[in-house]
């Protein structure tokens, strides 16, 4: 990647009960690669080195069996691309997870 600057990076761990893949989602990754919204960093064969044995295992440990699993590491590319035209630094990043994003939702409903 030579002097390119990278973005925020994030990572998706899903799993495909009864290893039952449709492919479905493979195609939708793909567009979003060609559009140039996200760079994957790490997939399959392709590897970065971001994630360890011990990302790997946890993965492993939270399928169920006969389950199939895939790990995706990816750049979000125009929010970051916008983030460094206007000469913004990166002082955090988080994920809110969708059991949180339920609770919060759920809390703002009106009784």
């Amino acid at each position: 990647m030579g002097d390119a600057i990278l973005g925020p990076i994030d990572y998706l761990a899903v799993e495909w009960p009864g290893g039952h893949v449709t492919g479905e989602g493979f195609g939708l990754l793909l567009d979003l690669v060609e559009r140039e919204t996200i760079r994957v960093l790490d997939l399959a064969g392709a590897s970065s080195g971001l994630l360890d044995q011990s990302d790997i295992d946890q993965v492993a440990a939270a399928i169920a069996p006969k389950s199939l699993a895939g790990i995706l590491v990816y750049e979000n590319v125009p929010m970051w691309t916008a983030l460094d035209r206007s000469s913004a630094r990166l002082v955090g990043a988080g994920r809110i997870v969708t059991d949180d994003l339920i609770v919060a939702l759920d809390a703002t409903e009106p009784s």
